[in-house]
């Protein structure tokens, strides 16, 4: 239950910003797109660097969620098979959607 949890709150949370990238559109009349990609995963984040550390996250499931966002359909939220099994969706299967 908490893992969906979680999962519902991530996919509301790219919804919102790509809904903030909208909103600005709609003000500026900037074009401002994005796309977002959400996976399950391994990962590690932490400092690197002595002279000048910077935080960094690297891992498996990071790498996963690039690769859904870059491939992607600008203003969507694109997710993996084991994103939406994990949001209760049997057949799993990428989903993009676009923001409400």
């Amino acid at each position: 239950a908490r893992t969906r949890d979680v999962c519902g709150r991530m996919l509301r949370l790219g919804g919102v910003v790509l809904e903030g990238m909208a909103a600005c559109r709609r003000e500026t009349g900037l074009d401002v797109h994005g796309r977002v990609g959400i996976a399950i995963g391994s990962a590690v984040l932490g400092a690197l660097g002595k002279l000048q550390p910077r935080f960094h996250v690297m891992g498996q499931g990071v790498r996963a969620a690039e690769t859904l966002e870059q491939m992607g359909r600008l203003d969507s939220v694109h997710t993996s098979e084991s994103f939406m099994r994990a949001l209760g969706y049997a057949g799993g299967g990428p989903a993009a959607a676009a923001p409400g």
